[in-house]
């Protein structure tokens, strides 16, 4: 959540609805952005005031189509916000009153379904992180809080510790499982939460 600088790119191709991309999104929910690519619109700007999206005047218009993968970059620098897609810069945003730093991940409605492969966030000092940052899950999957069964299939590289993915997890994030796979032990460490009147963690281990 301490990141400033730092450009956020992955290959994104639309299924249904938009997709939306947040960055510099704070973990309590009030506070970030969200670049949303929509079919036959272009790009959407939003910034997260209070828990609510804010439109960031008109959309930059662009050839967005469902079923085709894009390229895209986002690169925040200080209040400047550059985006591209396929290697052509499509947009230059200057906020005055910038949001200065926070985490990423994704945002999504209810009929909302995109594919996104090699996420990457590069960090301006060079530090990388791939994939997912999973503490910040509950701002982007909301709509799925009454999903009852499902799949998720999904490509991870761990580049240090361990990776969770979350499922069947309410939107307080106090009840629900996380399925941990981990370097150092070289497994899966499987998680039940539970309000039980305050939140613990049971796990065991079982080797891949």
């Amino acid at each position: 959540e301490s990141w400033s600088d730092y450009e956020l790119t992955a290959n994104v191709t639309l299924i249904s609805g938009a997709v939306g991309i947040a960055f510099r999104t704070s973990l309590d929910e009030e506070r970030g952005y969200v670049w949303q690519l929509v079919p036959g619109v272009g790009l959407v700007r939003n910034k997260v005031v209070s828990g609510k999206l804010v439109s960031l005047g008109d959309a930059v218009p662009h050839n967005i189509i469902g079923g085709k993968a894009y390229a895209v970059s986002i690169r925040a620098e200080g209040e400047k916000i550059t985006t591209t897609v396929d290697g052509t810069k499509i947009d230059e945003y200057t906020d005055s009153d910038a949001i200065s730093s926070g985490s990423f991940g994704f945002y999504s409605r209810a009929g909302q379904k995109a594919r996104v492969t090699g996420l990457c966030a590069t960090e301006a000092s060079g530090t990388k992180v791939l994939g997912f940052n999973t503490t910040i899950n509950n701002l982007y999957y909301k709509d799925g809080a009454d999903w009852t069964d499902y799949t998720i299939e999904f490509d991870m590289v761990i580049t240090a510790g361990a990776a969770g993915i979350l499922l069947r997890t309410g939107n307080d994030a106090k009840n629900g499982y996380m399925w941990q796979f981990n370097l150092s032990k070289g497994g899966l460490a499987r998680h039940i939460r539970k309000t039980i009147p305050s939140p613990t963690v049971r796990s065991t281990v079982t080797g891949l």
